[in-house]
C-alpha cells in the first residue's frame, strides 16, 4: 500500500456521510416547503372564509351586502366595503371610532387604517406598507356585487349565491383595506400569478356569495370563468368606474405598540396605540377606554 492513499482514505467515511446528508436534504426540503405552502393556502381559505361569514352577518342587518364604495353626490370617495363589514369581522373598538362623514384617508380616519385588519392579510405575501403607511387587502372584491354605492341582495344573483363569486385573491396591484375601490372584474389567470406569492399550488380561491370557498385551477376553462364573471347583476360602467391604482406597497412594515395606561382591577381598561415610522419616529398616538384583554 502507498503511504499517500493512507490519508486520503481516512475521509473517506465523511464524504460518504455529507453525501448522505445532502441526500436526505434534497428529500426532505421539498416536502418542508409543500407543507408550508399547504398551510399557507390553508390559512388564505380560512381568511376568505371569515370574510364570507362577515358579509352574511352584515346582509342578515341591512338586507343586502355593503356598498362596494360609498360616494357623494360629488364624487367624494368616502368608505370602502372593508370598513362596513369591520365589526362583523372582530371584536374591536375601531370601527366606533371611523367618522364616516370624512373620507377613510382624511387625518381623522387614516390612522386607523394603517393597522392590519384581522383577516385581510395573505400569508404567502410579504406585508409591507405604502409609503403613507396603509396596510393593503390581499382580498379583493367582486365588482358586479360591490361596486359604487352598491346594495345587491341574494334575490338579485340570478345564478344562484353558490355560482356568483364575492372575494379572490389578489397577488398585486393591491388597494388599502379601507379603500373604496377595493373591487376588480374576476381576471383569470390572475394578475401576478406567475409572481413569488402567486398561485397556490397551480390555482386560487373563490369565496363564493353562499359563502363557501372553492379552489380554481390555472387551467380552468374560459366558459367557466367567463360565466363567473358575468353572472348577474351586472353594474354599468358608470358603477365600476374608478382610477388608477396610485397605491404601492413597498414600504417597511410600520411598526405599533400599544400600552396600557390604566392598570386598575376593573374590565374598563385605557390604552394607547403608537403607529412608528419607518425611520422610528411616531406617526401617531391615538388612546381608546375600552374593556381591554391581553388574550
Amino acid at each position: 500500500m502507498n503511504a499517500r492513499e493512507i490519508p486520503w482514505r481516512r475521509w473517506i467515511p465523511w464524504i460518504v456521510a455529507g453525501l448522505v446528508v445532502l441526500m436526505v436534504i434534497a428529500l426532505v426540503l421539498p416536502a418542508i416547503q409543500q407543507a408550508r405552502e399547504a398551510a399557507r393556502r390553508s390559512s388564505s381559505k380560512n381568511n376568505l372564509k371569515q370574510f364570507g361569514l362577515a358579509f352574511h352577518n352584515y346582509h342578515d342587518v341591512f338586507n343586502c351586502f355593503p356598498p362596494g364604495g360609498v360616494f357623494g353626490e360629488d364624487g367624494t370617495a368616502f368608505h370602502g366595503w372593508g370598513s362596513a363589514v369591520w365589526p362583523f369581522m372582530e371584536a374591536s373598538p375601531y370601527y366606533s371610532m371611523i367618522d364616516h362623514s370624512s373620507p377613510w384617508d382624511a387625518p381623522v380616519n387614516s390612522y386607523l387604517f394603517k393597522q392590519i385588519p384581522y383577516g385581510s392579510e395573505n400569508p404567502k405575501i410579504p406585508m409591507q406598507n405604502s409609503p403613507e403607511g396603509f396596510a393593503p387587502s390581499h382580498y379583493i372584491g367582486n365588482q358586479n356585487l360591490l361596486h359604487r354605492n352598491s346594495s345587491v341582495s341574494f334575490e338579485q344573483m340570478e345564478n344562484g349565491s353558490s355560482e356568483t363569486w364575492l372575494m379572490t385573491e389578489q397577488f398585486q396591484d393591491w388597494w388599502p383595506f379601507g379603500s373604496p375601490y377595493n373591487w376588480t372584474s374576476l381576471e383569470w389567470p390572475r394578475p401576478g400569478a406567475d409572481s413569488d406569492h402567486g398561485w397556490f399550488g397551480g390555482g386560487a380561491h373563490l369565496l363564493m356569495a353562499d359563502s363557501s370557498v372553492k379552489f380554481f385551477a390555472a387551467e380552468t376553462d374560459d366558459a367557466i370563468i367567463r360565466a363567473l364573471r358575468d353572472a348577474p347583476p351586472v353594474p354599468s360602467a358608470e358603477q365600476t368606474v374608478k382610477p388608477p391604482n396610485p397605491y404601492r406597497f413597498e414600504s417597511p412594515r410600520w411598526k405599533q405598540d400599544r400600552l396600557m395606561i390604566d392598570d386598575s382591577s376593573s374590565e374598563d381598561k385605557a390604552y394607547c396605540t403608537a403607529i412608528y415610522l419607518p425611520s422610528g419616529e411616531i406617526e401617531t398616538v391615538y388612546c381608546i377606554h375600552d374593556k381591554f384583554t391581553d388574550e
